[in-house]
């Protein structure tokens, strides 16, 4: 028994011993090794991290600008900011029509009108029929209207990703959209007139009478001058003009509103005597348009007319001669209107008169329109027909 005690002792004190080679402590340098590449292990992670996040972030960029190099995105953006700002900046970058910058007056007249267009107001585009996939070309509306066509170019130089954005290489305002006015301004001989502001000079008349060139001549023959007024041409204007019209002594005149695009101050201070003669014109027309066409007695436009005259002779002529292929009985002047009234001293005026006259019987009807360039002379106070052409 003590034999196998002892047996047992030895074999427990061999296994404590070998527990105790199994659990012994790592040396010194297999400690550092192993901090060593805890630490690499650490850092490696750490890089991979930040190189996933980089590389998901240049990802990002490089979709973004890849996207904001198509050609919608850039369009979207430019017309994001496209208001009436982008106008004045348009016309001193970019080639406009001829008829936008005629000259500076023009010019600014265009610039304003766009401006105030698109001012508070939303844009669209709709491809033009010339577009391409390598030249976009957009046309531009503000609501319904047409306002410009707008072409897309590519930048010259790539952005950091190798992408070249698309910019404005054209910008062109449309002035099919644009309301254009002629206007007329008639005035004395002796007075002046300004135009926003600024004086119209003797070259800017166009003619010194509104007459007939045929009346021209023939109140030549009689010794008296036709030129009375200066006659002034304002073509393609946009919007309405600010018209000041000084007196003879220099001041300003009344303003007046224009009448189909005229400003006519050539009779101003004699409307008392301009309606006289409208009248006396429209009662003469009257009872010539009774003559022609229901054949009323011929002493009764004779009583408008100068005996022996030009106008005597070849409405007599027409009453005796004319042939209607039928013959109305009922006529009446619809509509009429004089105007250029002209007063030649105290013997003569002359006029432009034009009308509309139906004529109609039991089976048939019909509306004729009516022009003449006339010219009356004045006898014991009273204006009387010499002469008239078609117009």
């Amino acid at each position: 028994m003590a034999d196998e005690e002892i047996a047992v002792r030895r074999r427990r004190t061999g296994d404590d011993q070998l527990n105790k080679k199994r659990f012994r402590k790592p040396s010194g340098i297999k400690s550092v090794l192993l901090i060593i590449v805890g630490v690499w292990a650490v850092i490696i992670v750490v890089v991979c991290v930040i190189l996933w996040h980089a590389l998901s972030n240049y990802q990002k960029k490089y979709d973004s600008a890849k996207a904001s190099a198509q050609v919608d995105v850039c369009m979207s953006k430019i017309m994001a900011d496209f208001d009436e700002s982008i106008v004045a900046e348009a016309f001193e970058k970019y080639p406009q029509s001829e008829k936008a910058c005629e000259n500076d007056t023009a010019k600014a007249q265009h610039i304003a009108y766009f401006e105030e267009l698109l001012e508070d107001r939303s844009v669209s585009w709709k491809d033009n029929e010339n577009t391409t996939d390598s030249r976009p070309v957009y046309d531009i509306y503000v609501g319904e209207t047409k306002i410009a066509v707008l072409t897309l170019g590519k930048s010259k130089t790539s952005d950091s990703y190798g992408f070249r954005q698309w910019e404005i290489s054209s910008l062109v305002f449309d002035t099919d959209a644009v309301l254009y006015s002629d206007y007329t301004i008639k005035i004395q001989s002796g007075m002046s007139v300004k135009v926003d502001g600024v004086f119209l000079s003797s070259e800017d008349v166009v003619s010194t009478t509104a007459a007939d060139p045929a009346i021209v001549e023939l109140l030549t023959g009689k010794g008296i001058a036709a030129d009375v007024c200066k006659i002034y041409r304002i073509e393609d204007y946009i919007g309405t003009p600010e018209v000041v019209v000084m007196g003879t002594d220099g001041l300003p005149l009344e303003s007046i509103e224009p009448v189909d695009g005229v400003y006519d101050y050539s009779n101003y201070g004699n409307e008392e005597l301009v309606q006289t003669v409208t009248q006396r014109v429209y009662d003469t027309c009257a009872a010539y348009t009774n003559n022609i066409y229901l054949m009323a007695s011929f002493e009764d436009v004779a009583a408008y007319l100068i005996t022996n005259s030009d106008a005597y002779s070849v409405i007599l002529d027409v009453q005796a001669s004319i042939v209607w292929s039928w013959q109305p009985t009922v006529v009446n002047i619809v509509s009429q209107k004089v105007s250029d009234i002209e007063f030649y001293g105290d013997s003569y005026f002359s006029c432009t008169y034009e009308s509309s006259v139906y004529r109609a019987n039991d089976t048939q009807s019909e509306t004729e329109d009516f022009c003449y360039r006339m010219l009356f002379e004045r006898v014991d106070n009273n204006y009387y027909l010499t002469y008239f052409v078609m117009g």
